[in-house]
């Protein structure tokens, strides 16, 4: 639920205070929420940095699923 709260989905990230935003940063799924946001909403393109910081969270996202996938595709079966 915490982690709910801490993406900005509901809310506009420029509606907090200034010292709480660094907090929001602390949740990778922010990185997401506020690029669509900016697409969807503010019709800007978001700069190579801010797709360069998207591109190293999806790899490392990707890698951390496959790893769980990986350690627990034998016990499947158990688990269903």
């Amino acid at each position: 639920m915490l982690m709910f709260w801490l993406t900005p989905i509901v809310y506009d990230i420029q509606s907090i205070n200034p010292s709480l935003q660094s907090v929001i940063y602390l949740n990778p799924a922010s990185f997401f929420i506020l690029g669509y946001q900016d697409v969807l909403y503010h019709d800007a393109i978001p700069s190579l940095p801010e797709v360069a910081v998207l591109g190293a969270l999806t790899a490392v996202m990707l890698a951390m699923g496959y790893a769980l996938f990986s350690r627990s595709k034998t016990r499947f079966a158990e688990e269903v």
